[in-house]
């Protein structure tokens, strides 16, 4: 009789080859590019560069399903800003609003970008200056692949001197995905790129959104956690250890092979 593989473990094989195939493809670049001191945050960004244009994926491709190739749009600008973010917006739960009865994807474009620099939160002193890419149109996560994880890597390429750190506002379904396959990609990475979303909309007035973005602005700014992350409900967890664990509570991200790199609160 056939045994019918349980689903988790169809998860993890799909992972692990997926893992084994972006390896494979980062230690042939690696191989073929000449070895820098990554002492420095200049060195760890011209690497990380000559990996990205070094890749075979990395022009823009015709069939990525979003586009966000205008010049990132301040969105909140502090008298002394303690670093600057670039937020990259791909769409999700996180800036959802409510059409008909039901939560949807918001079409018409600046709507979260609005929410935001309408908060007092990111006004304030301790705060970051916010400057934001939104993708058009915005993406379903559970539709999101590879052609789209090398457009985000050329987003960060492009504007990584420019920035203070990267957070990626990004769908819960295939987040860590996203997440373990930047890791490979931006390898020697000197500065924050922290993906993260929420399981409730920001315009809900009990939500998880407003936490979980304000959070991850903060420590994309601090430059104290200098490679690909996932930051959910308290816990900033590494983009290559975090899976999903549950589909319907606030703590829907965990870290079981790896030890949460901070938690707030």
């Amino acid at each position: 009789l056939a045994v019918k593989r349980p689903r988790p473990a169809r998860r993890r094989m799909k992972r692990a080859m997926l893992c084994a195939v972006l390896l494979m493809h980062c230690e042939a670049l690696r191989t073929s590019l000449p070895h820098h001191h990554c002492g420095s945050t200049s060195a760890r960004g011209l690497r990380c560069q000559r990996m990205i244009h070094a890749s075979p994926y990395s022009e823009e491709r015709e069939d990525v399903h979003g586009s966000h190739k205008e010049d990132p749009t301040p969105i909140v600008t502090q008298a002394n800003p303690v670093g600057r973010v670039l937020l990259c917006y791909t769409g999700g739960t996180l800036g959802m609003v409510k059409e008909g009865g039901s939560w949807s994807p918001q079409q018409k474009r600046g709507g979260l970008s609005a929410l935001i620099a309408s908060m007092i939160e990111f006004h304030d002193d301790t705060m970051p200056d916010i400057h934001m890419v939104e993708y058009d149109p915005l993406l379903d996560s559970s539709n999101i692949g590879p052609a789209d994880w090398c457009s985000l890597a050329n987003l960060v390429g492009r504007h990584y001197f420019d920035y203070d750190g990267f957070v990626i506002v990004h769908g819960t379904d295939t987040m860590a995905y996203t997440a373990s396959a930047l890791s490979f990609m931006l390898e020697g990475l000197g500065k924050p790129v922290v993906l993260t979303g929420s399981m409730i909309p920001m315009r809900e007035p009990f939500n998880d959104a407003r936490r979980n973005l304000i959070s991850s602005i903060v420590l994309a700014g601090s430059s104290q956690s200098c490679e690909v992350s996932v930051f959910f409900n308290d816990g900033l967890l590494r983009g290559n250890r975090a899976v999903k664990c549950d589909a319907g509570g606030l703590a829907a991200f965990s870290s079981p092979n790896h030890p949460p790199l901070a938690t707030v609160g």
